[in-house]
């Protein structure tokens, strides 16, 4: 007998107008009255807070990523965030417009394999939360590649990256998010030749996700610190906030979070090398 998930927001369905509401600018509610999912602090740091153009998200096993991921891109789907200005109008909707916009995300890694698990987490999602079930065209479709449809005019794709980022090409998303980025070693060309351009387009995000462990690339962390520069963001190893500590230093300007700087180097990553790499890679241009 399979246990049901019983939301600790009591809201009937009667409710559903104030639900929708509420979880627009509250995800941690969202994914616990919709998708049956209660967040840790961690996942809440990262829903409520990596908003800027390029997102890290660098965890260790058994944080949630999966499920976070999933979260990430539903709360987007649902109410095709980011694209707000072009159907409100004096601060109200018009549904009409929003249902018309054309509006995609995708996730995406190196193995489909990897990218299915987050697939793999809707479905069950779906399945097991008819909040969330209601708002999907059904039945969600078996093929692989995916595309799973919502009846908001919604559309999320899950592919492969690419060698090259040709699994992304071609189209602009609001949200893209790279699962394992740090096993790509074309990353840094990836994100600057392909991926931050499909979502400039349209003003949306971009999340590289990994797991901390042996085999990480110097290209992720490059990328890792050089949004750090841009973004004045850091991403612990640790979910629980109060164990953050101070920046570590490293030259050209850019602090690293002190539990990636101690993983960089037991890993043997000179992360002063890679971003000095990266420093003449652009003055060369």
């Amino acid at each position: 007998m399979t246990r049901r998930h019983v939301s600790k927001h009591q809201l009937s369905d009667d409710d559903l107008f104030e639900a929708l509401q509420r979880g627009r600018e509250d995800v941690p509610f969202f994914a616990d009255y919709f998708c049956g999912r209660q967040l840790h602090d961690g996942q809440v740091d990262w829903v409520r807070n990596a908003n800027a153009t390029v997102n890290l998200l660098l965890t260790g096993n058994r944080w949630g990523k999966t499920s976070v991921c999933a979260i990430r891109h539903l709360h987007a789907l649902f109410f095709k965030i980011g694209a707000e200005h072009r159907y409100t109008f004096d601060g109200r909707i018009d549904p009409e417009l929003m249902f018309r916009l054309r509006y995609r995300t995708i996730h995406c890694a190196g193995l489909y394999e990897t990218a299915e698990m987050v697939y793999d987490d809707l479905v069950a999602m779906v399945r097991d939360n008819p909040r969330l079930g209601a708002w999907v065209k059904q039945p969600i479709p078996r093929t692989k590649p995916a595309t799973v449809e919502f009846l908001n005019g919604s559309r999320w794709l899950f592919r492969t990256l690419g060698d090259h980022g040709e699994g992304i090409d071609g189209n602009s998303f609001y949200l893209i998010t790279i699962d394992e980025a740090g096993w790509e070693p074309r990353l840094a060309r990836i994100v600057d030749n392909v991926a931050r351009i499909r979502v400039a387009d349209v003003g949306g995000r971009l999340d590289l996700v990994g797991t901390a462990k042996p085999g990480l690339s110097q290209e992720f962390f490059e990328v890792a610190l050089r949004a750090q520069a841009y973004l004045g963001d850091t991403r612990s190893l640790d979910h629980v906030p109060d164990q953050r500590q101070k920046s570590t230093a490293i030259g050209f300007g850019v602090h690293v979070d002190p539990v990636v700087y101690a993983y960089a180097r037991e890993a043997g990553v000179d992360l002063e090398q890679v971003i000095g790499r990266w420093h003449q890679r652009r003055a060369v241009a």
